[in-house]
């Protein structure tokens, strides 16, 4: 899921314009604040607020002015981990039935080309909190007329902790771009200020490239990508909420059966709409790539 962007890395690490130890390192064009600018021992630790501007967040809508804590940690020189969150407005169902969708993936994240089950259970559906599969996702970015791709396998485990906490763990287990990439996402229902429900959607993973991929270009992609990832899961969970509600408003359903109906409303959705999410050019690697 989130690694959608990450999985070009090796391609466009080949096309950047500085140079560390033989190998380009992107430099991204969005400036960010952080703490520290270097990694000084094996567990420094840096952050990273990305968001848009007061600007944007007057003319534009409000999830382009979102400011999205990255956190960086260098467990040892050729790894790294990463920390991410966000908070969506929504209930936690629905943030659950994005996150789980897990064949119609590419339909929400950017610059993710496929996202399909290779190997399922015998017994459960996604997002039922025992869920275990086997996950192929491939990314894709074309760069100056020709389609560069990586592509990683992994083992995806969902728990369901409480009635408002359940988590999502992911394990490679096939890729020919890394060593390591290994994670969670985690989402946590409660009340927000306005007295109505939210998530708090938060996402690590613990990276180790294999073979001649730079670290160094794999902290730099990657400090940007987890942002982008976690607004597109945020914007796919706030219109399949509004969806549901509007459905549910509609059919009127009685007090006894909100709950079931709502459960069955989402499914409908999920299965019959493709939610894909209109990015702007800054927001995806073609940032990187028009320069």
């Amino acid at each position: 899921m989130s690694t959608s962007s990450l999985l070009c890395l090796v391609s466009l690490s080949l096309l950047s314009s500085q140079w560390v130890n033989g190998f380009v390192v992107p430099i991204p064009r969005r400036v960010s604040t952080h703490f520290d600018n270097k990694l000084p021992t094996d567990t420094a630790l840096a952050v990273w607020w990305f968001g848009g501007t007061q600007n944007e967040a007057v003319d534009g809508d409000a999830d382009s002015c979102d400011l999205v804590p990255v956190r960086i940690e260098r467990p040892s020189p050729s790894s790294r981990r990463i920390f991410g969150e966000i908070i969506a407005p929504v209930p936690l169902a629905d943030v659950w039935s994005i996150l789980t969708a897990y064949d119609d993936l590419s339909t929400h994240v950017p610059n993710l080309k496929e996202s399909r089950i290779t190997r399922r259970p015998p017994s459960g559906q996604p997002g039922d909190g025992s869920y275990e599969c086997i996950l192929f996702q491939k990314g894709a970015q074309k760069i100056v007329g020709f389609e560069f791709a990586a592509s990683v396998t992994m083992k995806m485990k969902e728990r369901y902790i409480s009635e408002s906490e359940r988590r999502i763990t992911f394990q490679c287990v096939d890729s020919m771009f890394f060593n390591a990439f290994d994670g969670e996402w985690k989402a946590e229902e409660r009340i927000g200020a306005d007295g109505m429900p939210e998530t708090k959607l938060s996402y690590v993973v613990d990276v180790r490239p294999k073979g001649p991929v730079p670290v160094a270009a794999l902290e730099w992609r990657i400090r940007e990508d987890v942002p982008t990832n976690l607004r597109a899961v945020k914007r796919s969970a706030a219109l399949l909420s509004e969806k549901s509600q509007v459905q549910q408003t509609l059919s009127r359903p009685s007090a006894p059966s909100v709950n079931k109906r709502a459960t069955s409303t989402r499914a409908q959705l999920m299965n019959n709409m493709k939610m894909s999410v209109k990015w702007y050019k800054d927001e995806t690697m073609e940032a990187y790539l028009t320069e």
